[in-house]
């Protein structure tokens, strides 16, 4: 049952990228991000490392879509609940909010990663 419930996240995963990737279907990218975050939740809840690494993917592939990239940074402040003292998700929180041209907040999250990142 298990893996059939991780395969479930794996092809949701695999379906956003091709909506983002191939096909430049952002709206329905971000209700089936909706929908991923609420399999998450209730498949793996605890898992910051899979929020994280779901975030940058699509993060990367959003084509500074403003609304895909507020549905990753929602899917990133999950995985930096889990973990605040991880810097690497401090910095691609920071990044994503630089392309969301919000410069300031990014500055500030980016020192923070660097506090962190020192220790």
């Amino acid at each position: 049952a298990k893996a059939f419930e991780l395969s479930q996240i794996s092809c949701a995963r695999i379906q956003i990228f091709q909506l983002l990737a191939r096909e430049g279907t952002r709206q329905q990218a971000v209700e089936e991000i909706k929908e991923l975050i609420k399999l998450f939740e209730k498949l793996e809840p605890k898992n910051p490392e899979l929020y994280f690494k779901t975030s940058q993917l699509f993060a990367r592939v959003a084509g500074g879509n403003e609304f895909v990239i507020q549905k990753t940074i929602d899917v990133l402040k999950k995985a930096i609940l889990l973990s605040p003292t991880t810097c690497i998700y401090l910095a691609e929180n920071a990044y994503q909010l630089t392309l969301m041209q919000d410069y300031t907040q990014s500055f500030h999250i980016y020192q923070k990663s660097a506090e962190l990142d020192e220790t």
